[in-house]
């Protein structure tokens, strides 16, 4: 009875050992596999930074071109506002300018067309004062230098400061008229006008002075801001070194009487002029015995032109003189400009 029992034990635990090594083997074969799955390598994560396309497309373009793909209704819907709020501006202004037209606008066209329908009158003492005043002109005079030839001399003043004059003249002898010439005169400026060896068949020597046509300028005070500084500027040109040799004292004179008169022109301007214009007085007391004009060319910034001018007549004895130079310094055309890279004339 014993060994049965014991045998049933012995049974007993057999089958119980079999079955802890049946459940020890299913946990060893998990541990195995749970071990092969931590012991198995995990894949890496791909870096697509370092994708290089053989083409040349880099990640960065892809990701843009994603970027805007996926935006692509968001800039859809910027466009389409910005063009509402530039109809909205629009419309906006010509609503407000058309408004103010309506409103405004027409009540001031009509008050300017009124103005314009309703003479502007202006009293003649303001006219007169913003108009150039006639020229001041002097008694001609007419000296006899041949058998019916004449000179012509008169002296005149313009007393406008703001305006110059262009001027076609002429003097008339016995109602016999000279030939015209063309003059100017600058603001405020007094000189002599001259017309030589016009010959004419008569004896009278009443001479009268007539302007055919006069053009008055205005200073222009944006080009002439100082026009006495401009003036003084433009025509310092100092006569010096003057002598008259008389016809009987001149060694020209051997078989013609001939009277020469010497002097030298300076010009201490910084300019340079094509020609200046010289017209010579001479005097026997108060009383004008001979006039003449010389033109030189060439009158150059610093230099100093020797000049000389003859009479053919026998003046005789002089007493004072006059020398003037005279350029209309108010033409472009009278300035001798040159290159500054070659120095030479333009």
């Amino acid at each position: 009875m014993i060994d049965l029992l014991q045998k049933n034990k012995n049974k007993k635990n057999y089958n119980e050992i079999e079955e802890e090594l049946e459940l020890k083997q299913e946990n060893k074969k998990d541990e195995l596999d749970a071990k092969g799955a931590e012991t198995e390598e995990a894949p890496k994560p791909v870096n697509l930074n370092r994708y290089k396309d053989p083409e040349g497309l880099t990640i960065k373009k892809m990701r843009i071109g994603l970027w805007l793909v996926a935006n692509r209704k968001n800039f859809k819907l910027i466009f389409i506002v910005f063009l509402a709020l530039v109809i909205a501006y629009s419309w906006g202004r010509y609503f407000i300018v058309f408004g103010n037209q309506v409103l405004f606008g027409m009540k001031q066209d009509k008050k300017i067309i009124q103005a314009l329908i309703v003479p502007n009158l202006i009293d003649y003492e303001t006219l007169s004062k913003n108009s150039a005043k006639n020229l001041e002109i002097n008694q001609p005079g007419v000296i006899a230098i041949s058998d019916n030839k004449f000179d012509f001399y008169i002296k005149i003043r313009n007393p406008n400061h703001k305006y110059w004059a262009h001027f076609d003249y002429y003097f008339r002898l016995d109602n016999k008229d000279t030939r015209k010439e063309s003059n100017f005169i600058l603001p405020g400026e007094t000189k002599y006008i001259l017309l030589l060896g016009e010959k004419l068949e008569t004896k009278s020597k009443n001479g009268e002075f007539v302007i055919d046509k006069i053009e008055w300028e205005r200073i222009d005070f944006h080009k002439y801001d100082n026009w006495p500084l401009f003036a003084k500027e433009h025509l310092d040109i100092k006569i010096s070194d003057i002598k008259f040799t008389p016809a009987n004292s001149s060694v020209l004179s051997e078989k013609i009487n001939i009277n020469t008169l010497d002097f030298s022109a300076s010009n201490n301007t910084a300019y340079n002029y094509w020609d200046v214009a010289y017209n010579a007085l001479l005097f026997k007391g108060s009383r004008i015995i001979g006039v003449n004009r010389y033109v030189a060319d060439n009158l150059m910034s610093g230099q100093t032109q020797k000049i000389g001018i003859t009479w053919p007549e026998d003046i005789g004895q002089v007493g004072d003189i006059v020398i003037y130079p005279e350029v209309d310094i108010t033409r472009d055309d009278v300035y001798i400009k040159f290159d500054g890279k070659t120095g030479t004339e333009k």
